[in-house]
C-alpha cells in the first residue's frame, strides 16, 4: 500500500520513533518518516482487523541494536511488515510473508547516474541501465527492485553488488498505477509507475501471494 500523508494520529508513534522523528534537520524529512511509521500501522491494522492505534511497530538493528532496521509487528512474529518513503511520499507493506517496499521520487536527484550505484548494482544491472532509452527511469526502477529485496531479506548489504537482477526487464511498467509483477528465484517483484506522484515502487514477496495496492 502506498500514501502520501493518510494515517493515525501520530500519538500512536512509540517514544522510540518520537525520537527518531525529531532527529531530522529538515522538516519534510521527519513528516514523511511519521507518515510511513503511521502507514504501516494502517496496513497491519487492516490485515490484522484492529485499529491503527492498537499496533505497535519497532525496528531494532541487528548489526548494532540500535532503533532502526526491518520493522515488526509487535505481538505478531510471523507478519512480515516493511515502509519506505521519499521526498514526500511514503510506502508500506504488510503481510503474513516476509515482504519487502521501496518508492523513490521521479526524477532521480540531478547528476545521479547508474554508476554512482556501483555499490548496491552488478556490472550487468548498470550495463541495463545504460542501454535503456530511458536511463533515469530504468536506474530508479532497478534501484526500487534492490533495495526491496533487500527489505524482504533476500540478500544482505554485503551482497546487493553481486545479487544480480538484470535478467527482469527495464521498460516503464505497462500504465500509471498499473502493477506489473515478474519472478525472480522463487519470488515476485511487482512494480509500478504512479506518473501523478512522481513516484517509482517496487514491492517484493513469495511468488503467490496476492498484492493489494491502494494510493491516496
Amino acid at each position: 500500500m502506498l500514501a502520501h500523508t493518510d494515517g493515525p494520529d501520530r500519538g500512536v508513534l512509540t517514544p522510540a520513533e518520537q525520537e527518531r522523528m525529531a532527529r531530522f534537520r529538515r522538516p519534510s524529512d521527519g513528516e514523511d518518516f511519521q507518515a510511513a511509521h503511521l502507514l504501516i500501522r494502517t496496513c497491519a491494522a487492516r490485515l490484522l482487523r484492529v485499529r491503527p492505534g492498537d499496533v505497535v511497530i519497532v525496528q531494532r538493528c541487528s548489526t548494532c541494536g540500535g532503533p532502526h532496521g526491518r520493522p515488526e509487528v509487535v505481538g505478531h512474529p510471523d507478519i512480515g511488515a516493511s515502509l519506505a518513503h521519499s521526498r514526500g511520499l511514503v510506502a508500506a507493506a504488510v503481510g503474513s510473508a516476509p515482504v519487502g517496499i521501496d518508492i523513490e521520487a521521479f526524477p532521480p536527484a540531478e547528476g545521479l547516474v547508474a554508476g554512482d550505484l556501483s555499490a548496491a548494482l552488478t556490472v550487468a544491472e548498470i550495463r541495463a541501465i545504460d542501454s535503456a532509452p530511458d536511463r533515469s527511469r530504468a536506474m530508479m526502477l532497478a534501484w526500487v527492485r534492490k533495495e526491496a529485496c533487500l527489505k524482504a531479506g533476500l540478500v544482505d548489504l554485503d551482497g546487493l553488488d553481486s545479487f544480480d537482477l538484470s535478467a527482469l526487464p527495464l521498460d516503464p511498467p505497462p500504465g500509471d498505477m498499473a502493477v506489473r509483477s515478474l519472478e525472480h528465484a522463487g519470488w515476485a517483484v511487482h512494480d509500478w509507475w504512479d506518473g501523478r506522484a512522481g513516484a517509482v515502487g517496487a514491492v517484493v514477496a513469495p511468488a503467490g501471494v496476492e498484492l493489494q495496492l491502494a494510493s491516496a
